[in-house]
């Protein structure tokens, strides 16, 4: 297959399918990255903590 319209399909097709194959291998290593920075100890889960006390809309000390 040389070129033409089957050959632009094809290209198109290997080009989606790959994106697709990044897109659930990025979002895989990035949640076992989280899990591991949220599980580990040190700097790293403090400043995860941290992170999740910021986007709290109602502060500790505000609750009832």
């Amino acid at each position: 297959m040389r070129g033409g319209p089957r050959a632009g399909l094809l290209a198109t097709a290997g080009v989606a399918t790959s994106e697709a194959v990044h897109v659930a291998v990025a979002a895989a290593g990035l949640a076992a990255l989280f899990e591991a920075v949220h599980c580990g100890a040190g700097r790293w889960s403090r400043l995860f903590d941290l992170s999740r006390r910021a986007d709290d809309p109602q502060p500790q000390g505000a609750r009832k």
